[in-house]
């Protein structure tokens, strides 16, 4: 949920505070937002700049409590990826989280919504709010053709107020 639109969630999060937790009839997870009392456009902060290479583990840079870790990538389609995307589905783009831990979860990008940042630390779990930190993420395509393997990516930080009320 957190990278398939990253523009509309970031903008819920920042514009919205959690009331509740619930679950539905079927015990799946439901959420009650109350609007805040005042609007935040959510102005990111860079942290650093790096190059990012497909297929490679990458750190993550720290943040202070309170702050999510974003990836704003800067991806290169080669020619043919170009002419997939002018003829077909282009191809997907994957991104795998390593934890302190050890442990490793993954999930699809949406390449074109991407340029609003990868959602990367702390990744939420099923509690909402909570969540561990990441400590590498790595970014893959299901077609070694499609994007340069090296690109540059920001790295940036959004302030979150995460407390329930």
């Amino acid at each position: 949920m957190l990278n398939q639109d990253p523009l509309t969630t970031m903008t819920i999060i920042l514009n919205y505070h959690l009331v509740g937790m619930y679950s539905g009839i079927k015990n799946e997870k439901l959420y009650l937002f109350q609007k805040n009392e005042s609007l935040t456009n959510g102005n990111w902060q860079n942290l650093q700049s790096s190059a990012i290479e497909l297929d490679s583990w990458s750190n993550v840079p720290k943040a202070n409590n309170n702050q999510v870790v974003k990836l704003v990538p800067n991806f290169k389609f080669t020619v043919l990826g170009r002419i997939k995307n002018l003829f077909y589905s282009g191809s997907k783009i994957r991104i795998k989280y390593k934890f302190a831990d050890g442990s490793i979860k993954e999930y699809r990008v949406n390449i074109l919504n991407s340029a609003n940042g990868i959602w990367i630390s702390p990744l939420w779990d099923d509690k909402f709010f909570s969540g561990k930190q990441v400590s590498q993420i790595m970014l893959s395509t299901d077609n070694p053709y499609y994007l340069q393997s090296r690109f540059i990516a920001n790295w940036v930080v959004v302030p979150i107020n995460s407390q329930v009320h």
